[in-house]
């Protein structure tokens, strides 16, 4: 969310350097949520095995993540290749990232349900 607002704030301003923070925000971005998915396949092999009635919640939620991690690495791509030159902002690129946005929202309340409701990942030994 932090690169969508800089990028907006670009979109509006025309401000290189709001681009250059959406730029890094995005790296950081995309780099976190790739350690989350590695981290998501390892709890996936625990609940394919602890309970297996879990893996079709854990697919969707891990799959929408996955889904919008990657076109995040498509801009991401986009943009270290511009770089340090970045692309005019636009409108259509501003929609889809708030598409992306949605479906992340949708994801991490899949993945909220999967930790507060059915404990999944939640040790309860202490």
């Amino acid at each position: 969310p932090m690169e969508f607002v800089c990028y907006c704030l670009y979109y509006f301003t025309g401000k290189d350097t709001f681009a250059s923070a959406a730029f890094y925000a995005l790296a950081g971005g995309v780099a976190l949520g790739a350690l989350a998915i590695f981290f998501g396949l390892l709890d996936l092999l625990a609940v394919s095995q602890s309970r297996p009635s879990m893996v079709i919640k854990v697919l969707w939620h891990g799959g929408i993540n996955s889904s919008v991690l990657i076109a995040y690495s498509y801009f991401l791509y986009k943009g270290w290749m511009a770089y340090p030159l970045f692309a005019p902002p636009a409108l259509n690129i501003i929609i889809i990232k708030g598409i992306l946005i949605i479906l992340l929202l949708v994801g991490n309340h899949l993945g909220g349900d999967l930790i507060f409701k059915h404990k999944i990942g939640v040790n309860n030994d202490t």
